[in-house]
């Protein structure tokens, strides 16, 4: 029985991975970030990548779902020849003009005029699998009448919805946002809703 519980608990764990770097990948243009659920992209020659990494595999499933009905009409049907060569749990896709994966907690869609798969290769062969806890969201602390971002090492791009920036200095506001966003190196974004205290 402890055996058993000891492999299900290894398998689950195998099934998420680091994430993918949001620099440093060849050919990827700049890392374009847009939402905690949509993850982020990247231009590629002729096309362009889009990453998601999600804090558990049912995360990953439920963007792979959003893509196929988004991209509907360019049919993406389930393609085993991919998932073979990409070594995923699921692929879809014609492999030239558009390619759907997921490896556990990270899907991906590349989407190109041509050779989509060399592009969904270059991000599978980057997907990390070392220690790092998922990132602590950012935090917003008051000084001297500013609200000031504060985020963790290892924060690659800082967002915010709402409030006054200050013309003093970078991530200071003169009227706090009410939502921060962060992502790190590995493309893993993380959320707060600010509640200041009365």
């Amino acid at each position: 029985m402890l055996l058993s519980l000891l492999l299900t608990g290894l398998a689950m764990a195998s099934e998420i991975h680091t994430g993918v770097p949001v620099t440093g990948i060849d050919g990827l243009g700049p890392p374009r970030f847009q939402t905690v659920d949509t993850g982020w992209m990247a231009d590629v020659p002729s096309g362009f990548v889009r990453v998601f990494v999600g804090p558990t595999p049912e995360d990953a499933i439920r963007w792979m779902d959003e893509q196929r009905e988004r991209l509907a009409e360019f049919k993406p049907q389930a393609n085993v020849e991919l998932q073979q060569a990409l070594d995923v749990d699921e692929a879809a896709g014609d492999g030239q003009q558009l390619v759907l994966f997921r490896s556990g907690n990270i899907a991906v869609c590349s989407r190109n005029s041509v050779d989509a798969g060399r592009w969904a290769q270059a991000i599978r062969t980057s997907i990390i699998d070392i220690n790092s806890p998922w990132p602590a969201p950012p935090e917003l602390i008051e000084r001297r009448s500013e609200w000031i971002i504060q985020a963790s090492e290892g924060t690659h791009h800082i967002a915010f919805v709402g409030g006054v920036p200050s013309p003093k200095a970078h991530l200071h506001f003169s009227s706090p946002p009410y939502r921060l966003i962060s992502w790190d190196g590995w493309g893993r974004a993380t959320w707060a809703e600010v509640t200041l205290q009365k």
